[in-house]
């Protein structure tokens, strides 16, 4: 696939991030690279687009595990790790169960058990067996704990502000952004599976 060289970012794009056809780079790179007929180009910018959307959520996951980590750091705290100081963010006072985390969409990787031990050997987190199924264990930030979340508190926070601040500039209405990646997610649930 080609990609548009002639911006800034570090894989291309303005902001960082490959372009994969649409206005800024032609929409060669999707027709010929997706294997789109010159009849269907009107398809290929959808299909450009939901491909840049993805890159765009990928790149954006990676700049928030650094943006924690530098948050850590200026904390002075060289742990927990930024994947583990998310999944403590999303751990609130009232208990839960490792598999609530997941469920509930609040973690997405696949070590979960090794990143709570990690907390809970850290003395970011207490456990306790679960009085009515013995194999589940109930999770909850100590007050170090606590702290954490306090300093992804404030990041998100920050955050949050630059992003209204960008939108506005730009006369778009953030709001709209949480609807589209939920949509986003949706029909990625909701396509049908490719044929074998």
């Amino acid at each position: 696939m080609k990609f548009d060289t002639n911006t800034t970012g570090p894989f291309g794009g303005h902001d960082g991030l490959p372009r994969h056809g649409g206005i800024d780079s032609g929409m060669t790179a999707p027709i010929s690279a997706l294997g789109i007929a010159d009849g269907e180009a009107e398809q290929a910018l959808s299909v450009g687009a939901y491909v840049e959307m993805l890159g765009v959520v990928e790149r954006l996951h990676r700049e928030l595990i650094d943006l924690v980590k530098c948050a850590l750091e200026a904390a002075g705290r060289s742990d927990p790790s930024p994947v583990q100081a998310l999944m403590l963010f999303h751990l609130s006072e009232r208990e839960m169960t490792a598999s609530e985390l997941g469920s509930r969409g609040l973690y997405q990787g696949s070590n979960v058990s090794y990143n709570l031990r990690k907390l809970v050997d850290g003395g970011y987190v207490e456990h306790r067996r679960c009085e009515i199924d013995g194999r589940a264990v109930r999770l909850r930030p100590t007050e170090t704990g606590r702290e954490v979340q306090a300093i992804l508190t404030a990041l998100f926070k920050n955050q949050a502000q630059a992003l209204e601040h960008a939108a506005n500039v730009r006369g778009l209405d953030g709001g709209l952004l949480l609807p589209t990646l939920r949509l986003m997610r949706e029909a990625r649930r909701d396509a049908a599976p490719l044929p074998m």
